[in-house]
């Protein structure tokens, strides 16, 4: 089974999905604090206990807001080795356009060159909006703060100056949310150009497994050289969800026994 073609092809579509999960759960995990509920009034009023709440409340921003940019670069980086290494000249020319094209999106560049403020610029200053009647408290960016730095291209240079036309902030789950889908329908274009292009390969790799997993099952436990998201139990049976069946689970599960 491993020395078959589709053996590398399957672990390298396994590990860009672990890079691009990865990004996924970071984004969640700022989404969920930049727009979550308030404990407490952070600002109701201005004492000492109010104050060291912002503080901690700003510290947590920057870190999420870090650990999602930096994951983001991460993906580009991934994702650049990953198609190299795998896809043929014609889908390269066809993701190369795909690339162009995001890559001349304002936003994404902005998400991509945030990385870099904030690891060789400094920590960007974070306003709060306070909705008290649904008790949500909305965090933004300032673009002010953010024009003085000289490294932004010029169309994020533009897209800031639109941003602080008429306001003083924009809010980081705007932005973040919008990045995250156009990094994940790429990524999912590039996957899915590689397990066509290889799906005979798969395939192949799929149909060995299957027959191994049917001759070394004992009873209760199955040991799986290919334990991955797209293997799962459906109705006490063993179901195997190849790469490129749009119907595979989206999560994992890790249990492999069959039925009694």
């Amino acid at each position: 089974m491993k020395g078959s073609p589709g053996w590398p092809v399957h672990w390298a579509c396994e590990r860009f999905e672990l890079t691009l999960g990865v990004l996924r759960e970071n984004l969640k995990e700022l989404l969920t604090f930049v727009g979550e509920p308030l404990i407490k009034p952070l600002f109701a009023f201005p004492d000492h206990e109010g104050r060291m709440l912002k503080k901690r409340s700003d510290s947590e921003v920057i870190r999420r807001l870090h650990n999602f940019v930096a994951a983001a670069m991460t993906l580009v980086d991934h994702s650049r080795t990953f198609s190299k290494v795998h896809l043929n000249q014609e889908n390269s020319l066809r993701y190369k356009d795909l690339r162009s094209i995001m890559k001349s999106d304002p936003e994404v560049q902005f998400v991509q060159l945030l990385r870099n403020y904030l690891l060789h610029a400094a920590v960007p200053q974070i306003c709060d909006h306070v909705n008290w009647r649904e008790s949500i408290n909305k965090i933004g960016l300032i673009p002010s703060s953010l024009l003085a730095w000289g490294r932004w291209t010029n169309p994020v240079r533009k897209l800031l100056k639109q941003l602080s036309e008429g306001k003083e902030y924009f809010y980081i789950s705007d932005f973040a949310a919008s990045y995250g889908n156009k990094a994940e329908n790429i990524s999912y274009q590039l996957l899915n150009m590689i397990i066509s292009q290889y799906r005979d390969d798969l395939e192949y790799l799929y149909n060995v497994h299957r027959e191994f997993l049917r001759v070394h099952t004992s009873k209760g436990y199955v040991f799986d050289p290919l334990i991955t998201k797209y293997f799962t139990l459906a109705n006490g049976e063993l179901v195997i969800y190849p790469l490129f069946d749009k119907d595979r689970p989206s999560t994992p599960d890790r249990r492999h026994r069959p039925a009694d």
